[in-house]
């Protein structure tokens, strides 16, 4: 699989958002302190799963803001990722002069249900 942002495309739900000049995904989750009385030094588990991406694509900004859809994102290498369905929980864009208008897109893993 590609890891090159040149040439990948990003797709939320049926909307096409554009090429993507960057792309951060981020898995965390919070840490849960599973410490005993006996024990020596903390212990910890991992909490529920908290998934981010931020996008930054080539254009003007869609209309996508509280939205919920699918995540797909297809590499310039020709293979595709759907990644599961999210809310887009920000979008900015902005100009500079002699480049491109660019559009940052925030998401959230969207609640079950939506």
């Amino acid at each position: 699989m590609s890891l090159s942002a040149n040439g990948t495309t990003f797709a939320f739900g049926t909307t096409a958002l554009g090429t993507v000049a960057s792309i951060s995904r981020e898995d965390t989750g919070a840490e849960i302190d599973v410490t005993g009385l006996a024990d020596t030094e903390k212990t910890y588990e991992a909490g529920q799963l908290d998934s981010k991406l931020t996008v930054t694509c080539y254009g003007a900004p869609a209309d996508v803001y509280g939205d919920t859809a699918s995540v797909t994102i297809v590499y310039s290498s020709g293979t595709s990722d759907t990644v599961g369905t999210f809310v887009c929980t920000g979008v900015s864009d902005s100009s500079e002069k002699d480049a491109p208008t660019t559009t940052t897109y925030k998401f959230a893993r969207a609640a079950s249900g939506s």
